[in-house]
């Protein structure tokens, strides 16, 4: 037998009745069981089958008188018995009985032919076919006396064509060897059609109504398969295509045996008549129920095949749309978390506004003449300040969201690269644009005008006023000059 699962598919294990405690499902059979149950629906689906052929083909010799109609036109006198190095039974009667050489086989099976056995057994057949159709309820027994009545009528034949002569020991030796065997089949013929029900049931036998009977056995054992390779945790197309091959072989056996005995007729001397007319009646129904059989075989292949593609190609598109599902869950979560980096970033509180810087004004004095004597002199005229004041700074604007000139989506106002996509949002500008642009801004730039000179003012021994940081510049710059001049002298 096959191993058993130990844990489910989905990761959950099994408990002691063999249920997953995580998803419900039923632990799956063993491949052992699988193998068993198929061989015995296999075997139950072949004795079915033959129910229903049997069933249909009865019907069709009851009706169209097949079997009666073959016997009456065989002849039992060149029939080739199985088995006996292909001896006839006018061969075997006359090496036999038959002791006096001047007897032929021709006279023997002349004689054979005489006693009509086979008409005899077409009648029986007759007699047969109206019970099952329901024209009456008697049903056909078989005594000693009527073969010993065959004889008797056959008497005179027999002696003229093979000189046999009938007694009365030879009759009762018939009785004798025939009585115990036809006594059995009489008891099988009253057990079976000697009630009522037993005449019910032979004809429930030959109706339509059996052969839907079968064929609602047939599904029930194909459902049977299915649940069963299911149960091992097989698909169960695999029931399908097995019935159809239970449909299939035996019709194409049948069909092989119907076209070798149609070849073996066709091929046959025509002086030979045998028993081939009550094959060919036996044969006829099988050459339409035999291909209508294997090409439903054929039909429950194609459709297991095509029932295993389909849910291939669906569990395809399933693992698609869970592909893309995940994807775009990533997508998604990665998109949350920009818009969270960026909310945070706008959060944040911005800068505060500087005050406007004042600069300085801008001092300069004039260069003085350097001379061997340190001469102190007042500056002829203070040099012309200017005061340049630079542009008070706007306050910083809230961080506001601009976007992306590759992706489209939000950045921050601020931002000089994309963080979803990392593009740069300051490009490197053209050369010609660039110049054209420099250009620009110098024309609408103003020139200065030069500044104007005023007469230098003349030299007064009025000491300028200490406080101012002109004035101290200019100390610092005496000084400076007169440490050089003396450093120089010594």
């Amino acid at each position: 037998m096959g191993k058993k699962e130990a844990s489910c598919a989905c990761g959950g294990s099994f408990d002691a009745n063999g249920i997953c405690t995580e998803c419900g499902k039923k632990r799956p059979r063993s491949g052992g069981y699988r193998v068993f149950h198929g061989i015995l629906i296999v075997i139950a689906s072949l004795i079915v089958l033959g129910c229903l052929s049997s069933t249909l083909c009865i019907r069709h010799y009851i009706l169209y008188q097949n079997i009666s109609n073959g016997l009456r036109e065989s002849r039992l006198s060149d029939f080739t018995v199985p088995f006996q190095d292909g001896q006839t039974i006018t061969d075997m009667l006359r090496k036999e009985y038959v002791t006096d050489e001047r007897v032929l086989p021709e006279d023997i099976a002349g004689a054979i032919d005489e006693v009509g056995a086979t008409g005899y057994l077409a009648g029986k057949m007759d007699e047969m076919g109206k019970m099952l159709r329901g024209e009456t309820d008697t049903y056909p027994s078989f005594s000693s006396d009527e073969i010993v009545k065959l004889l008797e009528q056959s008497e005179s034949s027999l002696y003229s064509k093979c000189m046999l002569i009938i007694e009365a020991q030879d009759k009762a030796d018939i009785r004798a060897a025939l009585d115990e065997p036809l006594a059995g089949i009489n008891s099988a013929m009253d057990t079976l059609y000697g009630s009522k029900a037993g005449r019910f049931l032979a004809r429930f036998r030959v109706s339509v109504w059996r052969a839907v009977l079968d064929l609602v056995l047939l599904g029930l054992l194909l459902w049977r398969w299915i649940k069963v390779r299911r149960n091992a945790g097989r698909s169960g197309c695999g029931a399908v295509r097995g019935m159809g091959w239970v449909f299939f072989v035996p019709s194409v056996l049948i069909l092989i045996g119907c076209a070798v005995t149609a070849l073996m007729a066709a091929f046959k001397s025509d002086s030979v008549v045998g028993l081939y007319a009550l094959i060919k009646g036996i044969r006829t129904p099988h050459w339409l129920l035999a291909p209508l059989t294997a090409a439903f075989g054929i039909f429950l292949m194609t459709l297991a095949t095509f029932i295993q593609k389909k849910a291939i190609q669906k569990r395809e598109k399933l693992e698609a749309a869970a592909e893309r599902e995940r994807i775009e869950a990533a997508e998604n979560t990665r998109r949350e978390a920009a818009e969270r980096r960026a909310a945070t970033f706008q959060e944040r509180p911005a800068a505060p506004a500087s005050a406007p810087a004042q600069s300085a004004p801008v001092q300069t004095a004039p260069a003085q003449p350097v001379s061997g004597t340190a001469v102190r002199t007042a500056a002829a005229q203070p040099a012309v300040t200017t005061q340049t004041t630079a542009k008070p700074a706007q306050p910083a604007a809230s961080a506001s969201v601009k976007r992306c000139i590759s992706c489209g989506k939000e950045i921050p106002e601020r931002a000089s690269f994309c963080i979803h996509c990392g593009a740069n949002q300051k490009p490197a500008q053209p050369a010609a644009e660039r110049d054209a642009e420099i250009d620009g801004i110098l024309r609408d730039t103003p020139v200065s005008a030069p500044a104007v000179k005023e007469p230098a003012a003349p030299l007064s021994d009025t000491p300028a006023d200490d406080t101012t940081p002109m004035r101290a510049g200019l100390d610092a710059y005496l000084k400076n000059i007169e440490s050089e001049s003396g450093e120089n002298a010594d």
